[in-house]
């Protein structure tokens, strides 16, 4: 069995359980604003801001979801022949078997500072994206030596990555 760190458990925790927490006071917020509870005067200013809160809200509560909650961890490669992908919440199980493709490609919307880079695992019952890892080459050769009908595509420009990894 071998394990392949992703990113920072503890780390990732944190952003969850901030942005989300964040995000949720200010759509409830939003929600008291609209309906009279909290704040004084009336018209179009209070829906203005009510609207605003629950869209800046709203969107704090998706990044922190998908940034905290939904990113995976880990990856561990099984000697039964599964994936299994370690999320803070559950372990997704994926037999190798059933992996089609492997896709390397760049997100198109990231922070500007960070690794724009994923992993795109495709299987028969879905699609798995995992941000960039130190040792994401290691594990695209394990995967493809227990699996040999995987197809690795695309590949990370240099310019867009900043590592030697070039286009496959």
């Amino acid at each position: 069995m071998t394990i392949y760190p992703v990113r920072d458990r503890s780390g990732q925790l944190m952003v969850g359980i901030a942005f989300t927490a964040v995000g949720g006071l200010f759509a409830v917020g939003g929600v008291l604003v609209a309906l009279g509870i909290v704040g004084s005067g009336g018209g179009a200013g209070r829906w203005v801001g009510a609207l605003l809160l629950c869209v800046v809200g709203s969107f704090a509560v998706v990044v922190g979801w998908g940034q905290g909650w939904r990113m995976p961890y880990a990856l561990r490669v099984g000697d039964d022949g599964v994936l299994y992908v370690l999320r803070p919440l559950r372990t997704t199980r994926v037999p190798i078997g059933a992996i089609r493709t492997i896709d390397k490609v760049t997100a198109k919307v990231g922070v500007e500072e960070a690794d724009a880079r994923e992993l795109r695992i495709r299987h028969a019952e879905g699609t798995i994206s995992v941000s960039y890892f130190a040792e994401v080459e290691r594990f695209i050769a394990d995967v493809c030596s227990r699996n040999p009908l995987i197809a690795v595509r695309g590949g990370w420009d240099a310019k867009v990555s900043g590592s030697r990894l070039r286009r496959s």
